[in-house]
């Protein structure tokens, strides 16, 4: 293993509706802190675009829980607060989020002719 490596645990990801793209987010191993990337699909591996990490933002996160779809739930649930009630977080996340519905609440349609 790489030194510069991470070790990520509790990660879901959040696949865009239309796009091959999504967004990760994981606990670091050993830490308090939120790892959230915007990867994409090739070849059925995922390639990180951009990410970053959030420093203690995970200390209220019940990391016994198993069940990834709870877990996704609660990361959308305190992303949505970040974006709303942070403004340097926000200054993060906006990037990478700007065509994901599910937090921008704007769907675009594309129209094909």
């Amino acid at each position: 293993m790489d030194p510069d490596d991470i070790i990520v645990q509790s990660y879901v990801e959040i696949n865009h509706s239309c796009k091959n793209s999504g967004i990760g987010i994981g606990i670091i191993e050993g830490t308090d802190d939120l790892f959230i990337e915007r990867f994409m699909k090739v070849a059925g591996e995922n390639v990180t675009l951009t990410s970053f990490t959030c420093f203690n933002a995970a200390k209220d996160i019940d990391r016994s829980e198993t069940d990834s779809e709870v877990v996704k739930r609660f990361y959308i649930t305190k992303l949505k607060l970040g974006l709303k009630k942070n403004q340097n977080f926000r200054k993060l996340f906006e990037p990478m989020i700007q065509d994901f519905p599910i937090f921008t609440g704007v769907s675009k349609r594309v129209l094909e002719l």
